[in-house]
């Protein structure tokens, strides 16, 4: 007989019943063997929602929610509730000694307490009639809550945080004020929480209760997780509200880390300024700096800053205009006091100058209105700070040979002046795009110090470009004409943009195309010349053999990784320009002469790739054009080791010289992987800064350079790098593009790109292995999980690109603040981030099909570009072979898609010339969608309804009605169940399928969608996750379908005579088309 008998609460007969039976569980949660469990049934309470079943019956029952029960009610003779609940959480949370059970019950407890009081607040309306009673309660409950966040371990700061956040953004003052009340208490616990701390010893009094919830590798990473969901839902809200209290913390912590010294056992070498980044002076700098960021500024403006390009405006109706100056003018007097009282002498560890000036870099930044004057002078510590580089030069080891050019692009720094240099060119590109209008007066000053650090190597290569882009970014917002900004910014950049043009420079050289005779033996180029002067036709002893042949070659690695790299960064605020005259006037112009040479280069690394070129590279040498191992790790989504992170803090201030052959071949499959990467994005930034004219190109030039320069070979392109293109150049190629030229630039070219792409992807999951991620860790498996991903990310890209040229309608017209809003992307590092995330919300809103879908699945055929309904055969093909793909995101997304493509070319919802599917068509979609359940069967809750509206499209809408199904799908369903290794006899089966089929076709009663689906899960659940016949699988190979004809952009004459014309010709053509870019209309 069970203790508790589950009834939910809208079948108790009376509020009173559901009260003591809450009593009883909270009374059980006292006892130690059985509160786990009473825990978990209290969170089922809380989150059980109420069923429609007592409404139908119409009994006159209490119908309120379970959680109102909880609060704000008194029983005579009874403890209330929120009462017990508050003890059960005081003893809980303040038990230091640590017990596995106690553990496990104040991990549920907690979740059941945070969500009792965010369902609380969501309906604070019910309950604010009932007067004082009701805000005693809350205010117990928040007490509660604060014992949570307080626990030592951190465990549960997350779950209270959830409340604590629902309190901050309810718009109830009444709860605010509540709140405000332990605001001296929760403050303290929340900035604790931004100090990531040691892996505790067995010594230390909560030890045990992080080795229960946490292993020594994943602790680092526990604490910060933590750390920043309680700084996003807690302390930026609480900074809007409550400005000066936060703010005088912040600064009181501030102070007194301005008055900290090194101990002595802080010292990494007693004769040396460096600190271990594990002491307890830089943990507590490194917490403040992030405590700050974002935080100060939530302060002094108001607003809710989810990122440092965006804010949330929120009411904030304890704090008053007055409240909201005071807070700021408490700010501007600690800003002032740092910079009197800043000595000469920056603190000399790199680990602690840096946080001392990301603190003060966030001081001036969020003080927009006042810290004008101080900007310069910390500017000027930015500039010194790039010229510091202290280390310990480690002992017994030789240093590199160096060729003469080598010190212009290499600048030996240790690791922890690494950090310290990139956090100074952050910090300078978020303090100029903050006070923009206090640093124009000095862009002469900024330019020359930009000169004195490229010209004498001072920092890194990382932060000269982003210094570079700084300049850019002040030169487009210059009080002066569209020429003199054009004119002062060719000055700037002409140490960069020049190189592209130069004939003797590599990079003209390595993508001029190969001499076809003997004459032009001078100018022979291309993938053969790179091959043959970076040694990979060579054995590899005889390159590490040879001193004089690697000086002359890292040098150039050095180089062209050094002008690639600027030309991105260059590239990337040209494209930032605040209006169009702006960019037609200026960044064009400056950009005209790299467009050729970086559609060549490119011409020139896709085919690197190509598994012909391994062939003419040495057998020792062939692991150069391998996928990195770093690409593979992040393409697989493993997390790779830090070899920083755990190692003597003596090797992050220590420099080891190493002789130029000990990574020769590692460095140049790095380098040629970066080039290619940084080629594709010069290109993508060509398409989008010359996009009024790129697009405006006629089609056959267009045609010329899609299939010479950016996606050449697609068959035997390797998938890693046919991702690449597709993700950073092909789909942007379509988002680039204006509605006029959708027409020309689109329609006639992008059905071969996709036909090709879809043929090779098919081909990718025909061979694919699918691995066990949670079993695999070994180099070798990380391999096999690279081969299985990439297949999957390139999957979900097409089916993007797909969906997104149907539905696409030309770009949007730019806006000043979208340049904005890029470069600070770019700055943070959340660009890919925030991309990946636009795409998932973007493919899962309803879709409109623009233009081109009705190009594609209308008009095709109308202007003699082949036959009447071929794309749609053909896009019908291409998604039906997608849809059995082993992956069921792209399943799901690749059905939804199919369906839509259906419902608009035969015009459902109205008149249409095609008012049905071809059996042969309608037999190709059952047998996807049967393969797709047997494949993906095990999601089916996430494939189910797409797949099952596909299958009833192609019953409802066969040629022939019910006996089109009877004569040509039928059999299919019959074969496949029969495969099933069911019991089931097949007449019965056969009965079912008749029975669904006049279900369908039932003309009185139109059946809706769900009523179908839920039929038709009936019908072929013996078919899920079961494989089916060898002769369905092989009636969807999109590769027996006849190849796509081009569209007839010349004359029958001059088609022939293209078809004939060498490759040279056709890269002449192209050529001229990016030549033509830039003819005087």
């Amino acid at each position: 007989m069970p203790l508790i008998e589950w009834r939910a609460p809208e079948q108790f007969p009376s509020s009173l019943e559901t009260v003591r039976s809450i009593q009883l569980l909270l009374l059980l949660l006292r006892l130690p063997k059985l509160r786990i469990e009473a825990a978990d049934i209290l969170g089922v309470m809380l989150t059980k929602k109420q069923s429609d079943a007592v409404a139908e019956r119409k009994e006159l029952v209490d119908n309120t929610l379970a959680y109102t029960h909880f609060f704000a009610f008194t029983v005579p003779g009874d403890q209330n509730p929120i009462d017990i609940i508050l003890d059960i959480s005081r003893s809980a949370f303040t038990m230091t000694e640590f017990d596995e059970n106690a553990c496990k019950f104040m991990r549920r407890w907690a979740e059941v307490i945070s969500l009792l009081g965010t369902q609380v607040v969501d309906d604070w309306a019910y309950f604010e009639g009932k007067g004082p009673v009701a805000l005693k309660a809350f205010d117990l409950l928040i007490q509660a809550n604060v014992f949570a966040a307080a626990h030592p371990s951190r465990s549960f700061a997350n779950s209270a945080g959830a409340f604590f956040k629902a309190v901050l953004c309810s718009k109830r003052t009444i709860l605010l004020s509540l709140l405000a009340k332990y605001m001296p208490k929760l403050l303290p616990i929340w900035m604790d929480n931004m100090v990531i701390r040691s892996f505790p010893a067995t010594t230390d009094p909560v030890s045990a209760w992080i080795y229960a919830n946490c292993e020594k590798d994943d602790y680092s990473d526990f604490l910060t997780k933590t750390r920043s969901y309680v700084k996003l839902n807690c302390l930026l809200f609480s900074a809007s509200l409550w400005p000066t209290e936060v703010l005088r913390y912040l600064i009181d912590w501030h102070k007194r880390m301005l008055g900290e010294v090194p101990m002595p056992e802080d010292l990494i070498i007693s004769s040396q300024p460096f600190i271990s980044r594990t002491s307890d002076l830089i943990r507590q700098w490194e917490a403040l700096s992030f405590a700050m960021d974002k935080t100060v500024a939530c302060a002094y403006s108001g607003n809710v800053l989810t990122s440092r390009i965006a804010a949330v405006n929120i009411p904030t109706p304890l704090t008053s205009p007055a409240e909201r100056e005071a807070g700021r003018s408490i700010l501007l007097a600690h800003i002032r006091y740092c910079f009197a009282n800043t000595v000469a002498d920056l603190p000399a560890d790199p680990g602690m100058r840096q946080y001392y000036l990301s603190v003060l870099h966030t001081l001036v930044i969020s003080c927009t209105e006042g810290s004008p004057e101080f900007v310069l002078h910390l500017l000027m510590q930015d500039f010194a700070t790039l010229r510091y580089s202290p280390y310990v030069v480690s002992t017994g080891r030789t240093a590199a040979v160096a060729a003469p050019k080598i010190p212009k692009y290499l600048n030996i720094r240790c690791q922890s002046v690494r950090y310290l240099h990139m956090c100074v060119g952050v910090n300078v590109f978020r303090l100029v795009r903050a006070q923009t209008s206090a640093m124009l007066p000095y862009f002469d000053s900024f330019c020359s110090e930009l000169n004195d650090i490229w010209t004498n190597g001072h920092g890194g290569l990382g932060e000269r470009c982003l210094l570079l882009e700084v300049i850019i970014y002040l030169a487009l917002r210059l009080p002066c004409t569209f020429a003199e900004q054009r004119q002062k910014l060719a000055t700037i950049l002409a140490g960069v943009l020049t190189e592209w043009n130069k004939s003797e420079s590599p990079l003209v050289v390595f993508g001029a195309k190969k001499a076809e005779s003997q004459e032009e033996e001078e100018s022979e180029g291309g993938v053969d010349r790179l091959l043959e002067y970076f040694g990979l036709a060579m054995d590899a002893d005889e390159i590490l053999g040879s001193t004089d042949f690697l000086a002359e070659r890292v040098a150039t690695r050095l180089k062209l990784r050094w002008i690639s790299l600027a030309t991105v960064a260059i590239m990337r605020q040209l494209n930032g320009a605040l209006s169009p005259e702006q960019m037609e006037n200026v960044s064009v112009p400056l950009i005209e002469t790299l467009v050729i040479p970086a559609f060549n280069l490119l011409r020139t690394l896709n085919m690197l790739w190509q598994p012909r070129t391994a062939q003419h590279c040495h057998p020792s040498m062939r692991s150069v054009l391998e996928v990195t191992y770093f690409d593979m790790a992040l393409q697989a989504n493993i997390k790779l080791k830090n070899p920083v992170k755990n190692s003597d803090p003596e090797s992050l201030v220590t420099v080891v010289y190493h002789e130029i052959s000990e990574d020769y071949v590692s460095k140049l499959q790095s380098f040629l992987a970066q080039l290619y990467e940084a080629t594709i994005h010069i290109c993508d930034l060509v398409l989008a800064i010359t996009s009024s004219r790129f697009y405006a190109l006629p089609t056959d030039q267009l045609n010329q350079l899609l299939y010479n320069y950016v996606c050449p070979s697609i068959h035997s392109m390797p998938d890693f790098r046919l991702l690449q293109l597709l993700r950073h150049l092909i789909i942007p190629y379509v988002r680039f593009c204006p509605a006029e030229y959708i027409g020309t630039a689109l329609v006639p070219l992008m059905p071969y790109i996709l036909d090709a792409l879809f043929q090779k992807v098919n081909k990718s999951w025909a061979v694919i292995k699918l691995v066990n991620k949670d079993e695999a860790d070994e180099q070798e498996a990380v391999k096999e999980i690279f081969i299985e991903e990439t297949v999957r990310s390139l999957s979900t890209s097409l089916i993007e690109i797909t969906r997104t040229l149907l539905a696409f309608t030309g770009a949007r017209a730019r806006r000043s603040e979208d340049a904005d809003t890029e470069g600070a992307e770019a700055v943070e590092g959340e660009t890919e981030q925030e991309g990946e995330m636009g795409v998932a919300a973007a493919a899962s809103e309803p879709i409109e099909f623009g233009p081109v879908a009705r190009a594609f699945l209308v008009d095709w055929g109308g202007n003699g570009n082949g036959g009447r309904g071929e794309m749609f055969v053909r896009i019908v093909s291409w998604l039906t072979a997608a849809v059995t793909w082993p992956d069921s995101k792209v399943c799901t997304k690749a059905a939804t898609l199919l369906v839509k493509v259906i419902d608009y070319t035969l015009r459902r919802d109205g008149p249409s010339p095609h008012p049905t599917l071809p059996a042969e068509l309608s037999s190709q979609l059952l047998i996807g969608a049967l393969r797709a359940l047997q494949t993906n069967g095990q999601f089916l809750s996430e494939i189910g309804p797409p797949l099952f509206n596909l299958v009833g499209r192609a019953v409802a809408l066969i040629d022939g009605g019910p006996e089109g199904v009877t004569v040509h799908l039928e059999p299919i369903l019959l074969s496949a169940l029969r495969n099933c290794q069911d019991t089931t006899p097949a007449s019965q089966h056969s009965m079912e399928i008749r029975k669904y089929t006049e279900l369908v076709f039932n003309r009185t009663k139109t059946p809706s969608e769900k009523v179908l689906r839920e039929r038709l899960k009936t019908l072929l659940k013996p078919i899920i996750g079961i494989p089916l016949a060898e002769q369905h699988n092989q009636t969807l190979s999109i590769s027996a379908l006849e190849p796509l004809r081009r569209p007839s952009l010349r004359s029958r004459r001059r088609q022939q005579q293209r078809q004939e014309a060498s490759v040279g010709t056709r890269i002449e053509l192209a050529v001229q088309a990016l030549a033509s870019l830039f003819e005087v209309d």
